[in-house]
C-alpha cells in the first residue's frame, strides 16, 4: 500500500462528498472517506481532491484509494500498485482538473468531445414540480399523475406558445410499492395505453420521455418475489398504496437485473418513448456504477438514439449516460441556494466534461416558490452549457414572468446547436 502525503493551505473541496441539499463538498473538520464507496448522494462529483495550489485525483475507479486530512495541514492518499494518483501543484484548481479529466478519458479511449445530438440538447417539460403544485396539502403527488393530467398539461404548454422539446412524465405512472411496483415496472391504471399516451404527446409535438427508478426495488414487486436471492436491503423508504411505510431493496447487478432491464427498454422504446430520465437508489457509488452500465448498454443496445439521463456525474459513471442532470435545488427564504445552484452545477460540469448538462428543474423543486426566485434561477443559467427543464409551469405568474420565460427558452432553442453561443459560469465550490 501506498501512501502519498502533502502539506495543504485553506480547506480541501471535496467534489465527491455530496449530501441533500447541503453544500457539503468542502472539508470543515478531519476526514477519512473511500469516494468509491461512498452514498452517491445528491451532485456527487468525480473522486478528486483540491485547494487553491494542489489537485489530486485517482485515475482507475476499479482499484479504489482513500483520501485522509488531519483537519488543518496535511492530506494523504493511500491507494494500492494497480491504482495511478494525478497529482499538480501550483496550477489553478479548474485548469489542472481539466487536465486530469483529459488523462482520464484518454486512458478510457473516450473521447473528450460532447456528442452532437440535437435531442440531447433539446430543453425539457418535466410533470413533476407541477405534479407538486397540483396535489393537495400533504397530499400523495405521485398519485396525480394520470393520463388527463398529461394531456392538461400540454394544453397548458400550447397557451403559453412555448418552443417545442422532450416532454417526460415522472414518477407516478406506476405504483412502487405494488406487484408491477420498482423493479418489475408497469404501469398502473392510470396509464392504461403508453403507446396511446407517447402518441399523444408526440402529436403535440414533443418528444416521449419517462421516468424510471431502475436498481431500485420494491418487496412488493413480482421481481422480487422472483428475484430474492438478487436484491439486497437498502435505507430508502416509501409507502404503499394504503399509505403505509414500507423499505425498498437495491438490485444486485447481475443476469435478473440485465434481464429485467431488456424487457422495460423493448416495451418503452416500443410504445415510442425516446429519453429516460433515471433516478437511481443512493447507494454506494460502485454498485450504482455497475448498475448504470447495465442500464446503458441495455438500452442503447435496443435503440442507439435514445437519451439516457442520470444524476451521478462522477466522470467514471457518466460515461454510462449520455445526459448528466445537476440535481435538485429546494429554492427557499433562508437557504444559500444560489451559491448551491452554482457548486452543483460546476461540479457537474467538470466531473462529466463531456455530457450535456440537464439544468434540472427552472425555479427548483419546490411548488410553494415565489415568482422573482423562479426568474432569478431561471436567469443565472442564460447561456450557460446545459438545457433547461420547465417544471412548474409559469402560467400560474404574471403575463410579465411568461414573456420572459418564453422569450429565454425560445432563444435557447435557437442557438441549443451553436458552440459558440454558450459561455461559462464563474467556478464556485463551497459553503
Amino acid at each position: 500500500m501506498r501512501i502519498d502525503s502533502f502539506e495543504v493551505k485553506g480547506k480541501p473541496v471535496l467534489p465527491f462528498l455530496s449530501k441533500w441539499n447541503r453544500h457539503s463538498y468542502v472539508a470543515e473538520r478531519s476526514f477519512d472517506l473511500e469516494p468509491f464507496e461512498l452514498p452517491a448522494s445528491a451532485t456527487s462529483g468525480s473522486p478528486v481532491l483540491f485547494t487553491d495550489d494542489l489537485f489530486i485525483g485517482f485515475m482507475n475507479d476499479e482499484f479504489g484509494g482513500r483520501f485522509h486530512y488531519d483537519g488543518e495541514r496535511t492530506v494523504k492518499a493511500t491507494y494500492g500498485e494497480n491504482q495511478q494518483l494525478f497529482v499538480l501543484e501550483g496550477k489553478a484548481p479548474y485548469e489542472a482538473w481539466s487536465l486530469y479529466n483529459e488523462a482520464v478519458l484518454s486512458r478510457q479511449g473516450v473521447s473528450p468531445g460532447k456528442r452532437s445530438v440535437p435531442l440531447y440538447r433539446t430543453m425539457e417539460y418535466c410533470t413533476w414540480v407541477e405534479q407538486k403544485a397540483m396535489a393537495t396539502e400533504g397530499g400523495d403527488y405521485t398519485s396525480i399523475l394520470s393520463e388527463s393530467f398529461v394531456e392538461s398539461y400540454l394544453e397548458r404548454l400550447e397557451l403559453l406558445h412555448l418552443p417545442k422539446g422532450k416532454f417526460t412524465i415522472d414518477d407516478g405512472w406506476y405504483t412502487r410499492h405494488s406487484a408491477g411496483g420498482s423493479g418489475t415496472i408497469r404501469p398502473n391504471e392510470r396509464f392504461p395505453d403508453l403507446r396511446r399516451m407517447a402518441g399523444t404527446i408526440r402529436q403535440a409535438g414533443y418528444e416521449p420521455g419517462i421516468w424510471l427508478d431502475l436498481g431500485c426495488v420494491s418487496p412488493l414487486s413480482d421481481y422480487y418475489r422472483a428475484n430474492r436471492n438478487q436484491v439486497k436491503p437498502h435505507t430508502y423508504w416509501g409507502q404503499t398504496e394504503t399509505g403505509q411505510s414500507q423499505p425498498f431493496c437495491q438490485a444486485i447487478p447481475g443476469t435478473a437485473f440485465r434481464e429485467q432491464v431488456y424487457d422495460v427498454f423493448v416495451r418503452l422504446i416500443d410504445a415510442g418513448f425516446v429519453k429516460f430520465k433515471i433516478d437511481m437508489l443512493y447507494g454506494n457509488k460502485r454498485e450504482m456504477k455497475e448498475l448504470m452500465r447495465i442500464v446503458y448498454e441495455t438500452a442503447h443496445g435496443i435503440r442507439d438514439d435514445i437519451e439516457i439521463e442520470a444524476h451521478i456525474p462522477d466522470l467514471f459513471v457518466s460515461r454510462y449516460a449520455d445526459v448528466v442532470r445537476t440535481n435538485d435545488v429546494l429554492i427557499a427564504e433562508g437557504r444559500d441556494w444560489m451559491r448551491q445552484t452554482l457548486a452543483y452545477w460546476t461540479v457537474c460540469c467538470h466531473s462529466a466534461p463531456n455530457k450535456w448538462l440537464n439544468l434540472d428543474h427552472i425555479g427548483g423543486n419546490d411548488p410553494k416558490i415565489g415568482e422573482r426566485e423562479f426568474l432569478t434561477h431561471l436567469n443565472m443559467f442564460r447561456q450557460r452549457p446545459g438545457y433547461p427543464v420547465l417544471s412548474l409551469l409559469p402560467d400560474r405568474f404574471s403575463r410579465q414572468a411568461q414573456e420572459q420565460v418564453r422569450d429565454i427558452l425560445k432563444e435557447y432553442d435557437k442557438h441549443k446547436m451553436d458552440e459558440g453561443w454558450f459561455s461559462r459560469i464563474p467556478e464556485e465550490i463551497g459553503n
